[in-house]
């Protein structure tokens, strides 16, 4: 131990120096998601509070209450959840498209190329993605609708019944 530190050991005083955060760099974590081929993979973003805000604003749920019968309404629009979530996170790509010849061509990252991609890929590499980015923002973990959940659940025991039947044919 130096002289120096003991001497500020004998007095009280901290030993070490606490350092700043830079809490404005928080929204420049990119995160990668592989797709299965392990080449291509697309890039997302935790979201940022103003972010977050973009997404709540699109996602918000209209409730409405009939007085006379005291009946609730409430419309859920998970898939209006999904793509609102996909297109704020989802930053980048390192993608491949077939060309007029069929050879696989990159593909560059825009906004309307997102939405091309979300609307012709296998829903399950969608339900991936969208559990990744769940995680990678841990105050959305709650946010999951009630359907989203039945709906998870369910792809999970199809998964799973799945798996019990190729082991029990091994």
């Amino acid at each position: 131990m130096a002289e120096q530190e003991r001497e500020l050991i004998a007095r009280g005083e901290p030993t070490t120096v606490q350092k700043p955060i830079n809490f404005y760099s928080f929204g420049s974590q990119t995160q990668t998601f592989m797709l299965p081929d392990g080449i291509q993979y697309i890039e997302y973003k935790p979201m940022t509070s103003g972010m977050r805000d973009d997404y709540e604003h699109r996602t918000q749920r209209k409730i409405s209450v009939h007085q006379a019968s005291k009946k609730m309404d409430m419309n859920l629009d998970p898939a209006k959840e999904r793509q609102a979530l996909l297109e704020i996170s989802v930053v980048g790509w390192n993608l491949l498209k077939p060309n007029k010849d069929g050879e696989l061509v990159p593909h560059p990252f825009s906004a309307p190329a997102l939405r091309e991609f979300l609307r012709m890929v296998d829903p399950a590499i969608v339900m991936e993605l969208e559990q990744e980015i769940r995680k990678a923002n841990k105050w959305l973990i709650g946010d999951a609708s009630l359907e989203d959940l039945y709906e998870q659940r369910e792809a999970l025991e199809a998964e799973i019944a799945e798996m019990e039947g190729i082991a029990g044919e091994g």
